[in-house]
């Protein structure tokens, strides 16, 4: 399946359990006829959240898709995945006896939009609309 972000996701204010909206990119045509037309909503949540830290650690997001509605059948769908931000070198200035590290990364950024595929977790029947 492929799929979009339907909204913006960022390290900086995502919190674990949080539920990710995504849309079907394109629709799923089986023996002709469309059995996932495009636009149909999935769902998503938040397993894992860090924030940019010392020494140019970047923030990164980690997500797992989990269904999508097809005219009120949800399909399970499978997919972890990660998105991480941009590391940025330490800064490293001596102080007496240690060193310190002033620069963090960036928080990890997943603009709406953004691509992801899943697959089908569970074989689902679906029943055809008119």
């Amino acid at each position: 399946m492929h799929l979009v972000f339907a909204s913006p996701l960022t390290s900086k204010t995502a919190e674990v359990g949080d539920k990710i909206a995504l849309t079907l990119d394109q629709d799923v045509v089986l023996d002709g006829v469309v059995a996932s037309p495009k636009g149909s909503l999935a769902t998503g949540r938040v397993v894992r959240v860090d924030r940019p830290g010392f020494g140019g650690m970047p923030g990164q997001v980690n997500f797992h898709v989990d269904a999508l509605n097809v005219h009120g059948t949800v399909i399970k769908l499978r997919r972890t995945a990660a998105f991480e931000g941009q590391a940025k070198p330490p800064v490293l200035i001596p102080v007496v006896g240690t060193l310190a590290l002033f620069k963090h990364g960036t928080d990890a950024v997943i603009p709406r939009g953004t691509p992801v595929d899943a697959t089908v977790d569970t074989d689902t029947v679906l029943v055809a609309s008119k």
